[in-house]
């Protein structure tokens, strides 16, 4: 290892500031632990405060939700119960946790804790004290306030069974809920005078001794009951005023005053001893510092300034685009940075060579852009032949170019191309496996040729080329052209040298591959709208052909059914019509039929078919069986008689028609009528058919 690389340069520099750094870690874990002691009282002070609020809140909100809560009366469980319980027992714990910290111990400070654990078990004695009274108080059906309700609900039974004032005991009832709002002894003076009011009125209104007695008796133990629960609530009182609350309040309130007290005495000695561990830290930190920029700086000066030079030197070339008269500076050292210097000026003159490279690429692509456009702007065959020849041969040799396009309906190739300045028309069938076209189609990859004796069996067997040419080729580039995954043709170039063509030439026929087959796309595109255009204008005759004779249609079926409105309104006119639903109930009655009957149309409408007959009519035979037919389908005559709304009997020869729907389903049935005169003697005659 040589002194003046790099590696060994920073390796001693690194042994250095590894000790440095296990100084560090060493003061550090020495602060950490010194630290981990001041953030135990800090945590138990926090902790401290903490579960004291969280035990005044608990305290709020059993007073504020359980005193309501029918479970609580119900079980006698109280979460916020539960959860005050053991906050207490946490906060004591924690009191006495402070105890082991030798740290902060004083004879003043054990003094001060022990009188708050004393508080703590004076808060926690009054608190329970409060929930019996509570639940002892009751809530709804529960406690004295359940026995209440239950008296005043007898009381209630006898006012309605023995006729007593009910306003009285509602009164009574009034001024118990006034009371339990609004917590007043002025409402227990006002029930006293009601009850007093409402036993006048039992005495006046119940005269057996042994139920006056009983109802009294209600009464007086609802009395009771009420003056016991008003001096619970005395008992329980308000924050503001004596009582458990007040009480629990003022002993909350003296430990609050305690462990603010204590929390300020331990957050100042935590502080205290805080400082003097920052003290420590702060002067080992400088020491430490002073070294680490003694070190530092002899690093920076050993190394910064070659590498500043050549950072500079890299800057200069990038800023003047990479000129070929500007070089990277020449650092003649022998460590790692002077190798970076050398590397670098052959990384640039790499970029150098690679920058022409990619400007010829560019100039390449924009020429076959240029020649893409023109390509792909022509919609037939042979225009697109020309273009690409006469673009192409420029780039390469191609005497013989040559675009075959694939006719699906014949499976096969048909090729447009140029023999020089001839065009040649031709075709490959796709069942002949001895073409090049034919494989490069079908395998849909490139056959590249540069000795036709050598390299064609790697293709095909026994290959054969298309007549019509000169002399046979030696090198051939068959592409197959290709549009969304779809094989549209083949284009092929070729020449009568032995390996006339490089991977240049390949990629330039692949690039012209690709203008072409869109060409090719949007040919064959161009074809199928022209012969769509045909199509419609044919279809469009053909429609117009057809609605002059719909239109011709339509005028003889108007007249149709002109004449044949006119046939049913003659009819209406002239017979009496009716409509009848398959069950027999008239639907529609045209004037004559009602004036027949003497009916008017609302009258008729949805009644059955019979109440237009007399009483045998509808039992007979011969009727039965003219309904069983006309449900059938079939048409009938008969010759009924019929009552008029004035009790007179008509005759009517009918005809009933069956109308079915599309379904085969009978709809309605249509009954035409002519009116009979028939002898009185006919009144009561059966139906004939």
């Amino acid at each position: 290892m040589q002194l003046q690389s790099i590696k060994s340069k920073l390796l001693l520099s690194f042994a250095g500031f590894v000790l440095l750094v296990a100084s560090i870690i060493a003061t550090f874990l020495w602060s950490q632990y010194r630290n981990q002691r001041i953030t135990k009282v800090t945590q138990a002070v926090a902790d401290i405060n903490l579960l004291a609020k969280d035990i005044h809140l608990l305290e709020k909100d059993f007073f504020h939700f359980d005193v309501t809560n029918p479970v609580f009366f119900k079980t006698g469980k109280s979460q916020f119960v539960d959860a005050h319980l053991t906050d207490v027992n946490k906060l004591k714990q924690k009191f006495q946790d402070l105890h082991q910290i030798k740290e902060i111990q004083s004879t003043l400070l054990n003094k001060e804790i022990d009188e708050i654990i004393g508080l703590i078990d004076a808060s926690e004695k009054a608190f329970e004290e409060a929930v019996k009274k509570v639940r002892k108080k009751g809530f709804e059906d529960y406690g004295l306030i359940g026995d209440m309700r239950q008296h005043i609900h007898q009381i209630e039974a006898a006012t309605q069974r023995y006729n007593l004032d009910f306003a009285k005991l509602l009164m009574i009832r009034r001024y118990e809920k006034d009371f339990l709002l609004r917590k007043d002894t002025v409402y227990q003076q006002k029930v006293k005078r009601a009850v007093k009011e409402f036993r006048e009125d039992i005495a006046t209104k119940i005269f057996n001794p042994a139920t006056k007695d009983s109802v009294n008796q209600l009464l007086t133990h609802y009395e009771q009951l009420f003056n016991e629960v008003v001096t619970l609530d005395q008992e329980l009182g308000q924050e503001s005023k004596q009582g458990h609350k007040h009480e629990l309040a003022g002993i909350m309130k003296k430990l609050s005053d305690n462990i603010q007290k204590i929390s300020q005495e331990l957050v100042t000695v935590s502080a205290r001893m805080a400082g003097k561990i920052r003290m420590s830290l702060l002067s080992i930190t400088l020491v430490f510092l002073v070294f680490i920029i003694i070190l530092m700086y002899v690093i920076i000066a050993r190394l910064g300034r070659p590498i500043q030079q050549l950072s500079q030197s890299i800057n200069w070339v990038i800023a003047h685009n990479f000129e070929e008269d500007i070089e990277i500076a020449a650092i003649n050292s022998k460590d790692e940075i002077g190798k970076l210097s050398h590397d670098f000026q052959l990384m640039l003159d790499k970029v150098r060579e690679r920058t022409d490279e990619v400007t010829r690429q560019y100039e390449n692509i924009r020429l076959l852009t240029d020649i893409g456009k023109e390509i792909t702007s022509n919609l037939l065959i042979e225009q697109i032949v020309e273009v690409v020849h006469s673009n192409i041969n420029p780039l390469l040799d191609a005497p013989i170019l040559s675009i075959g396009v694939f006719d699906e309906d014949a499976q096969k190739l048909d090729f447009i191309g140029k023999h020089e300045a001839k065009i040649v028309l031709g075709y490959d069938s796709l069942d002949d496996d001895t073409k090049l076209s034919v494989w490069c189609f079908q395998n849909k990859e490139v056959v590249f040729i540069n000795d036709f004796t050598e390299e064609a069996s790697r293709y095909v067997n026994g290959v054969s080329l298309s007549e019509g040419y000169d002399k046979e080729p030696e090198s051939a580039i068959y592409i197959p052209l290709i549009v969304k995954e779809q094989v549209v043709g083949v284009i092929t170039a070729k020449s009568y040298r032995k390996n006339a063509y490089t991977d240049y030439h390949l990629n330039i026929m692949q690039n012209f591959a690709v203008y072409t087959a869109i060409a090719l796309y949007n040919a064959r595109v161009y074809l199928h709208i022209e012969r769509q255009n045909q199509h419609l204008k044919m279809s469009e005759e053909r429609i117009r052909q057809t609605a002059e004779e719909l239109k011709t249609a339509n005028e003889e079926l108007e007249n149709k059914r002109t004449e044949l409105i006119g046939q049913v309104s003659a009819t209406k006119r002239t017979l009496a019509v009716a409509e009848f639903d398959p069950q027999g109930n008239i639907i529609e009655a045209n004037t004559l039929f009602l004036n027949e009957l003497g009916y008017e149309r609302a009258d008729l409408l949805g009644k059955h078919y019979t109440v237009l007959l007399n009483e045998t009519t509808p039992k007979s035979e011969k009727y039965t069986q003219l309904w069983a037919k006309l449900l059938q389908g079939t048409p009938q005559k008969s010759r009924l008689e019929y009552c008029t709304r004035f009790n007179k009997t008509i005759t009517l020869n009918s005809t009933y028609t069956p109308v079915l729907d599309h379904n085969q389903q009978l709809k309605k049935i249509i009954k035409l009528s002519t009116l009979v005169e028939l002898p009185v003697a006919h009144y009561h005659s059966p139906a004939h058919s």
